[in-house]
């Protein structure tokens, strides 16, 4: 790890780090005892951050959650990737072609992070850009996993497996020898499933995306209600999303 060189600032990034989807609001004295930092200092950082609307208040409960900075800053992010605009022409094409969504993600501190999300025209969804979740129950994290490099899979291993990670439902891989085995099974067939191993009722099927140098760092998704996402339709969905793989790694 390289050498801090604004402790201050490394300190606020990290407090602002446990405002995700399942934690979108923290008291002072919370994410105190949560980062093990001085009421003080937390104080001092949140307020901060209030003054620059990264952060702000929640006058009812005095909580903290993200602000409107934070909107600005990831719109302009995505915006000015020319890579994802092209990459989201084509979860649209899919999208509205099968009639489900579509999920672009990467991997993030051993998790699955979630950057865009396209749904077809028929209807609207909630976008899960920015969703932090398991790599081990999802079929995003399993084709991600799968294609990294043999030091980060081993890292990633120590981090959750040898600690025990969370069965989201009866499906879930939680050991360790089926996982690896799962893994095995994905980079021989190129894509990965979620058979209804995150979410009671969700199915998901994943393909990697590589750049013009035939790098991995994302990969697509389809997601839908497993009745939906019959084993018969899998080789159609798969086809559609290799197809658009292939022609995203000519364009980015």
């Amino acid at each position: 790890m390289a050498e801090v060189l604004v402790k201050s600032l490394y300190k606020a990034m990290q407090l602002l780090s446990y405002f995700d989807a399942k934690h979108p609001e923290w008291g002072i004295s919370e994410l105190s005892k949560k980062s093990n930092t001085l009421k003080s200092t937390v104080y001092n950082i949140l307020s901060t951050l209030e003054m620059c609307d990264i952060l702000q208040k929640n006058p009812a409960n005095g909580k903290y959650s993200l602000g409107i900075k934070t909107l600005e800053m990831g719109n302009i992010y995505l915006s000015s990737n020319n890579s994802y605009e092209i990459i989201r022409g084509y979860m649209e094409q899919v999208s509205n072609n099968i009639g489900e969504s579509v999920h672009l993600a990467r991997l993030s501190d051993y998790e699955v992070i979630y950057i865009a999300t396209a749904a077809p025209r028929a209807y609207s969804t909630r976008s899960i850009a920015g969703y932090r979740t398991d790599i081990h129950s999802t079929a995003i994290g399993k084709v991600l996993l799968s294609h990294s490099s043999p030091e980060y899979i081993e890292a990633y291993f120590e981090k959750a497996f040898r600690k025990g990670v969370e069965a989201h439902t009866t499906h879930t891989i939680t050991d360790e020898a089926k996982f690896r085995e799962e893994l095995r099974w994905v980079r021989e067939h190129g894509y990965a499933m979620d058979n209804v191993e995150h979410e009671y009722g969700i199915r998901c099927m994943s393909v990697p995306l590589r750049n013009s140098k035939g790098q991995i760092h994302l990969a697509m998704s389809i997601s839908a209600p497993s009745p939906r996402l019959e084993d018969e339709k899998i080789p159609t969905y798969l086809e559609m999303l290799q197809r658009s793989a292939d022609e995203i790694s000519l364009r980015i």
